[in-house]
């Protein structure tokens, strides 16, 4: 670090290739304070010198707070970075995905993550899970569409070994409808079938995500849910 409180390694996660990745959501990039960065790190000959977008993943708002870094099962890991604002529209939030097996350096843009577009959109701001094959699931509570004021919140599926780019919308995710029904979204994975199943509680509707699908939501798999939540499958 180059400043008081940097607090640089605040976090520290291995990664299960042996390399590793450390998370200093408090550093200042220059004179952007808590701006916050994602560093990785060679398992066998380490990282040196001080921290900058030429050998980290860097904010350039300041109290972007990155640094938040959750491990995937191959070795990739995924950067949460709920806080990040896109210029002037504050804390859309950003979910970064990383190969885990090289430097990650930069700035966040939805040329490399995807990101909220509204905001107070704040994606990421629910963890991120690792799913067993690679893959990762993230609910957006927060999430709305372009111009609606109530949060209808959306469930996205990134697929291992690439980035997910651009902003969140049908195309990559599912979305819920009702307004202020985010919170009611949940999602659990059925490793047996490869599929994200999407419970959107406030629409009474449940979403089959196939992993063939992801992470583009297919018209017509959704399903009318009973009173119970219960589905024959």
């Amino acid at each position: 670090g180059t400043h008081t409180n940097d607090r640089v390694g605040i976090s520290l996660i291995a990664l299960s290739n042996g390399n590793y990745a450390t998370g200093s959501s408090l550093w200042d990039n220059g004179a952007l304070a808590d701006a916050g960065a994602v560093t990785w790190g060679d398992g066998t000959q380490g990282v040196t010198g001080t921290i900058s977008s030429l050998n980290s993943l860097v904010g350039e708002t300041a109290n972007d707070n990155l640094g938040y870094v959750i491990a995937l099962s191959d070795g990739a890991f995924v950067v949460d970075s709920p806080n990040w604002s896109n210029g002037a529209v504050a804390h859309v939030g950003a979910v970064t995905w990383a190969s885990g097996s090289e430097p990650i350096t930069g700035s966040v843009s939805a040329a490399n993550s995807l990101v909220g577009t509204e905001a107070m959109d704040r994606l990421g701001y629910t963890e991120v899970t690792a799913l067993p094959n690679g893959d990762y699931a993230f609910r957006n509570d927060w999430w709305r569409a372009v111009g609606l004021q109530t949060y209808t919140g959306a469930i996205t599926w990134g697929r291992g070994g690439a980035a997910l780019t651009g902003s969140l919308s049908a195309v990559n995710s599912v979305l819920g409808t009702t307004a202020d029904g985010g919170r009611g979204l949940a999602y659990a994975y059925d490793a047996v079938r490869e599929r994200l199943i999407v419970a959107r509680r406030a629409d009474h509707l449940i979403t089959f995500f196939q992993a063939s699908q992801r992470p583009v939501a297919v018209a017509g798999a959704d399903q009318q849910v009973a009173s119970s939540y219960t589905v024959q499958l």
